[in-house]
């Protein structure tokens, strides 16, 4: 009897912080099965986000990217435990 992993997800999120202020959430689920995954977004300071939506988007960026480096590592250790038990 073996227990082989075919897929994992990761809940992710992160608040974006302007001047030491919080302005806004972003959440996602991050799958092993490579589908894109919406990120989502909750505005917490509706004046500091109006005011600093540079600073936001270049969040929203480092954000993403971390997502999508989080999905390779799950999808790389997903078909490495198939591929071991396959």
């Amino acid at each position: 009897m073996a227990l082989r992993l075919d897929s994992k997800n990761i809940f992710m999120q992160a608040v974006s912080v302007v001047d030491g202020t919080d302005v806004i959430v972003f959440s996602t689920t991050i799958s092993s099965s490579g589908d894109p995954e919406p990120i989502y977004r909750s505005i917490i300071n509706q004046e500091a986000y109006t005011s600093k939506q540079s600073e936001v988007r270049e969040d929203l960026a480092k954000f993403q990217n971390e997502a999508y480096e989080l999905q390779d590592s799950l999808i790389a250790e997903v078909k490495a435990n198939v591929d071991k038990e396959g």
